[in-house]
């Protein structure tokens, strides 16, 4: 994908962003100049990965819509039942494959939608507008989303991201002295292949990115 079809944003205090709308909306990069350390990449870039799209997007900040996880019917994974039919659903949807059309653009915001099309309709057979909007202000990276009904039928859909963090974030920290933050909430433990779940009280505290996260680990009722 040539970097022509890239929307670069920038700040007054340099911070940039770079998005590729034809590539499922993803945002690739977001950086922010800061005292003593220059312009900090808060993402992992790769070229390599951008260059695999669509079969890989470990990179940047993926979007997931109508899904973020992954969904069965009976034996079939990857496939939902809705009004006694069963349909076709990649893990973490299919909005992150999809072309976004550009319906607003400026220096430093960027607002890109998603509409239901006959290739959406065979497997997702509902009416719908998401549009996604990326703002810099003051070196933050704000974003928004406003997903729309477009029938009168329910209209069901999860949505979320999946970041890829550049650790450490440079070149003077350490991997090991790097750590997520959470806070207090529940933590919940799926039974079998997520039929039921069962909770527990999760404390607030700080996860080394050395802990092995490799099973999913799915928080709820998540505290300011």
């Amino acid at each position: 994908m040539p970097e022509q079809s890239f929307v670069t944003l920038t700040d007054a205090d340099g911070s940039l962003a770079v998005l590729a709308p034809q590539l499922g909306g993803w945002l690739l990069r977001y950086a922010r100049p800061l005292p003593s350390h220059g312009l900090v990449e808060a993402l992992h870039c790769s070229q390599a990965v951008i260059d695999r799209y669509p079969r890989e997007m470990y990179a940047g900040n993926p979007v997931l819509f109508p899904l973020v996880s992954f969904t069965r019917a009976g034996d079939k994974e990857h496939h939902y039942e809705w009004n006694g039919h069963v349909y076709e659903m990649p893990q973490h949807g299919f909005a992150r494959r999809s072309k976004w059309a550009v319906v607003e653009q400026s220096r430093s915001a960027l607002t890109m939608e998603l509409a239901d099309n006959e290739t959406t309709r065979a497997n997702y057979p509902f009416s719908f507008r998401h549009r996604i909007t990326y703002r810099l202000s003051n070196g933050r990276l704000h974003c928004e989303q406003v997903i729309e009904n477009r029938s009168l039928d329910p209209l069901p859909f999860a949505t979320g991201f999946h970041p890829y963090f550049a650790v450490p974030l440079t070149a003077k920290s350490e991997r090991a002295a790097c750590f997520v933050e959470i806070p207090e909430g529940k933590r919940m433990t799926q039974q079998g292949r997520a039929e039921a779940f069962t909770s527990k009280p999760f404390p607030a505290q700080n996860w080394s990115v050395q802990e092995d996260v490799s099973e999913t680990l799915f928080l709820a009722n998540l505290k300011k």
